[in-house]
């Protein structure tokens, strides 16, 4: 069962910045929904899709499973439906077959079982048609050799005479003209191939050679289909998600070892997808060769979905402009299905310029425990999805949202005094408040509110005085004092109240 989690973790850290709240030091940053997630460094193996409420959210991503073995070359027709083009005058992938007409739609990647999209049909209505060029399986007479027909689908219903694969001809042989067709459709809840005079027998077509699945089909949900042809032994074999549903061998014997009947395609003829066909139908393909899986990793290279490990994201390095910053709260809205998971990670640092992969560390978080302080003025998060068991389900990531507490520069000191000397100024001040003060900036200027005087400011320390060298007797100069902490001088908090003073000569 899917289940939606929303959960916060407190701890001492910050990330990244966003608007202030009515307190001004507390800072929330949202990553994904209506944000966007323009703000990370580093994105593998995820991909971004409709999350709640139509958000902006990260999901793994299907286009980076490994695709199902193809020889090179051996692709005679492909439609991923990832272009994003299924018009009359376009070419499949492989630009072997011309789109002349249909009533196909395409969905987005938030429909499609692997990449960029894929085809809709509507009950009742026209599928896709295609024409091949010569030389192609269905572009006029030849010897049929090994071939693989292969597709996802998914029913909206399962209704009897729906179409997946269809294409119909005539061959002469002997001087005899005879009617040929290939079928893939649905009867009986279940997906049922017949070819008819494709392979022939003492100079007889074979009519109505019948393979039946075993499994049915359940409206709503993905499967994968493939019919493939071995002219080398004369299986034609039926496979449903992989597994093998119904085999006949196109032999004398009806076994593998007899002498396999000949088979030939006839006249050039229109190729159908998903005549009277209600769903989705996702990466068709028809191979030169017989495609069946030898191995688990081409077994899961057809049933995955979603890459079997994990995807995660990084976002960027962001510099909080104070040492000292905490986090008041983090949150995530997500959708996990049964099985499927997520992990987040924290980081700090000081600095960021040495930052690796690894280092500085990256902490835990999980939802509802506690997580180890982290300070510094550097932070970083990771996230990462896993897919279930079965890499046919995704966890959805639709935002992201921490709240902090900004580590705000001290206030500057209540009271500034400026007493003029010969040349020179003599400045003090009361103590800043905050008790995290580390130093104080004396600044100066001949103008009230510019402090552009060559020497300003002055890094005083933790002294509350310095003297102001250099001035010219006579010229008033504007004095004001600044507070730093830990973060250092170069981020310092606001100024103080403005004192005056004219340096004279003395008598």
């Amino acid at each position: 069962m899917t289940h939606r989690i929303l959960f916060t973790v407190t701890a001492v850290f910050l990330l990244l910045s966003s608007g202030l709240r009515a307190d001004s030091r507390e800072v929330t940053l949202t990553l994904g929904g209506s944000a966007g997630w323009n703000r990370l460094e580093s994105l593998s193996g995820l991909a971004t899709a409709p999350g709640r409420l139509g958000k902006t959210a990260l999901i793994l991503d299907s286009a980076s499973v490994p695709a199902a073995a193809t020889a090179p070359g051996a692709a005679d027709l492909l439609l991923r439906f990832d272009s994003g083009i299924l018009s009359a005058g376009t070419t499949d992938d492989t630009g072997n077959y011309r789109i002349v007409g249909g009533e196909l739609r395409l969905a987005g990647s938030s429909s499609a079982y692997r990449g960029n999209g894929a085809a809709a049909a509507v009950a009742g209505r026209k599928g896709l048609e295609l024409t091949g060029k010569a030389g192609t399986l269905f572009g006029g007479e030849n010897a049929t050799g090994s071939f693989t027909v292969r597709f996802w689908m998914r029913p909206a219903t399962a209704e009897n005479g729906s179409e997946l694969f269809s294409w119909q001809s005539s061959i002469t042989e002997a001087g005899a003209s005879r009617f040929q067709y290939i079928r893939s459709g649905i009867a009986a809840n279940r997906m049922e191939w017949t070819f008819s005079n494709i392979w022939s027998h003492n100079g007889s077509g074979l009519p109505n050679v019948v393979l039946r699945g075993m499994t049915n089909l359940i409206p709503g949900v993905w499967s994968h289909h493939s019919i493939a042809y071995d002219a080398d032994t004369g299986a034609l074999s039926y496979r449903m998600n992989g597994k093998l549903e119904s085999i006949r061998y196109l032999t004398e014997s009806g076994t593998e070892t007899g002498s396999v009947f000949p088979s030939r395609f006839g006249r050039a003829a229109p190729v159908r997808i998903a005549d009277g066909f209600a769903g989705l139908i996702d990466e068709l393909a028809v191979l030169r060769y017989a495609s069946e899986p030898v191995s688990m990793d081409d077994y899961h290279r057809v049933t995955d979905r979603f890459p079997g490990r994990e995807g995660r994201f990084v976002s960027e390095i962001i510099d909080t402009g104070g040492a000292k910053s905490r986090v008041v709260s983090f949150s995530v809205d997500e959708s996990v299905p049964a099985d499927s998971g997520t992990a987040y990670f924290l980081r700090s640092g000081d600095v960021m310029w040495n930052w690796t992969e690894s280092d500085p560390p990256w902490v835990p978080v999980a939802p509802g425990q506690a997580v180890p302080v982290l300070t510094g003025r550097f932070f970083q998060i990771a996230g990462e999805l896993y897919p279930d068991g079965r890499a046919s389900a995704t966890p959805t990531v639709t935002e992201v949202s921490l709240t902090y507490e900004k580590d705000a520069p001290p206030w500057p000191p209540v009271r500034i005094f400026a007493d003029p000397g010969n040349g020179s100024a003599s400045v003090s001040w009361k103590p800043s408040p905050d008790g995290d003060t580390a130093g104080y900036l004396l600044y100066y200027g001949e103008r009230p509110g510019e402090y552009l005087c060559e020497g300003s400011p002055i890094d005083a320390g933790k002294a509350l005085g310095a003297e102001v060298q250099g001035l010219v007797n006579g010229r008033v100069y504007y004095f004001s004092v600044a507070a730093y902490d830990a973060a250092g001088p170069s981020a310092p908090g606001p100024l103080s109240a403005e004192a005056a003073a004219r340096p004279r000569a003395k008598p």
